[in-house]
């Protein structure tokens, strides 16, 4: 391979990386494992990343601070994820947002969310799982 090729194709690669690192994600759980979890998977691969336990403080946090993605669980005490959906893209249409839930996506909860959600992910999560699904939804994002 051409030694100005393999250059081109490593500045791509690294520009590519530096471009989904350095994104601010807001995990929104009440279970304060999964979030410490959730936490260290992405902090240890270059986000930034802020937690809620409520729909409420999420909607406080995404009213103060551009988030570029959210993991939102679909019940929280105080609200649905449904409900907490409609808000964040009344606030941030464009933030990534991807459901954890641990009961299966029928039909009806599919319909219900529609085209505000990038992806769904069922507990029990894998750490290969949320983080290829988030680097693949920011390195689309960027394509926009």
């Amino acid at each position: 391979m051409c030694q100005k090729f393999k250059y081109k194709l490593n500045k791509i690669f690294r520009d590519r990386d530096h471009h989904m690192k350095n994104k601010n994600i807001l995990l929104v759980d009440d279970e304060p494992e999964i979030l410490a979890i959730f936490r260290i998977f992405l902090e240890s691969a270059g986000y930034y990343v802020e937690s809620a336990t409520t729909a409420k403080e999420a909607l406080e946090k995404i009213g103060a601070k551009k988030f570029h993605l959210a993991v939102l669980d679909i019940n929280l005490p105080d609200a649905l994820g449904t409900e907490l959906l409609e808000k964040i893209n009344g606030i941030q249409p464009e933030m990534i947002k991807i459901i954890v839930t641990g009961d299966d996506i029928d039909d009806k909860v599919s319909k219900s969310l529609g085209n505000d959600v990038d992806a769904y992910i069922i507990k029990p999560v894998k750490k290969k799982i949320l983080m290829g699904i988030i680097e693949q939804k920011i390195g689309d994002h960027q394509l926009l």
